[in-house]
């Protein structure tokens, strides 16, 4: 059994701040399908977000920015997410292995 590396706070910022792809031509339909359903998820959330938000500020001046602010900071937030998430090596190894077995 191979020993697992620990997952450390500047490992996690180094993963979270990567830009590249992990191994960029296996699993390419698994993993794209996988991300497009979860950046559906975080626009959607950021569209309720905005709809919440644009309810209860109506009216206040001070508040304003953030009715288009926080939906637009949370859905590029949950964009970036879904990169990097289907492009973590434990992750991406799963997806590879999924369409494989498909």
């Amino acid at each position: 059994m191979p020993k697992q590396k620990a997952m450390t706070v500047s490992s996690l910022f180094g993963e979270i701040l990567n830009v590249g792809v992990y191994k960029p031509s296996q699993g390419k339909i698994t993993r794209q399908a996988t991300c497009g359903a979860l950046a559906i998820g975080f626009i959607i959330a950021a569209y309720r977000a905005y709809v919440l938000l644009s309810g209860s500020l109506s009216g206040s001046k001070v508040w304003e920015w953030a009715e288009w602010a926080v939906p637009l900071v949370l859905l590029l937030a949950g964009l970036w997410a879904s990169y990097r998430i289907v492009n973590y090596a434990r992750f991406a190894d799963f997806l590879i292995a999924v369409e494989a077995e498909m």
